[in-house]
């Protein structure tokens, strides 16, 4: 499955590109680690738009944000409260930061799948609660 990835860079410029089946966890990865400060969305390169996938990194630590019809997660981890991390313009809510090599293993089941990866656990959109709440 290919995807298209866009992203923002330190100088401020917009780019998008379409990463293949073929190098697509190392290219992620690659663009994380050098190219995107800022985080990288992530949507399907053919046919309508189901869902869409917000990562970021920082510090060894990286965060998922998955949405698609039925909703947003996001996903769960050990960091502190206090509001999360902000990648690709999104609010990431608190304990949403996972280890590297976890989020590398939920790239590569999510680049397989095309669905939300089971390998990493998830919390229901916080915001979304708060507005109809």
């Amino acid at each position: 499955m290919g995807v298209n990835v866009r992203y923002r860079t330190l100088g401020g410029d917009k780019v998008g590109e379409r990463v293949a089946e073929v190098d697509h966890v190392a290219r992620l990865l690659q663009i994380l680690d050098t190219e995107a400060p800022f985080g990288i969305t992530v949507t399907p390169s053919v046919g309508s738009v189901e869902y869409e996938v917000v990562v970021g990194m920082q510090g060894g630590l990286g965060a998922l944000c998955y949405t698609d019809e039925d909703g947003s997660w996001y996903s769960r981890g050990e960091t502190p409260e206090g509001g999360g991390p902000v990648f690709a313009e999104v609010d990431f809510p608190s304990h949403c930061e996972i280890p590297r090599e976890r989020l590398e293993q939920a790239l590569q089941e999510f680049m397989t799948t095309g669905s939300r990866p089971i390998c990493v656990e998830w919390q229901e959109d916080p915001y979304s609660s708060a507005v109809s709440g």
